[in-house]
């Protein structure tokens, strides 16, 4: 179970990182075509999209890592 805690964390860390790098690119991006100001998304919004992303990715991973390894 060591190693799956281990493949779980890595995982999850990479990938929430390269979601929180797109969701930072992307929000600003959206709203200055919606002609909005994108500095809106430069603090709490921006901030909690990655950090419900990040907690759906982590769970999600478990998920898949720890029924693979309980079979």
């Amino acid at each position: 179970t060591d190693s799956a805690v281990s493949i779980i964390l890595g995982l999850s860390f990479f990938v929430a990182i390269i979601a929180s790098m797109g969701i930072a690119i992307v929000l600003p991006w959206a709203l200055s075509k919606l002609r909005l100001d994108p500095a809106i998304t430069g603090g709490p919004l921006d901030t909690i999209l990655a950090d419900i992303t990040s907690i759906a990715i982590y769970f999600t991973i478990a998920n898949a890592v720890l029924a693979a390894f309980s079979s």
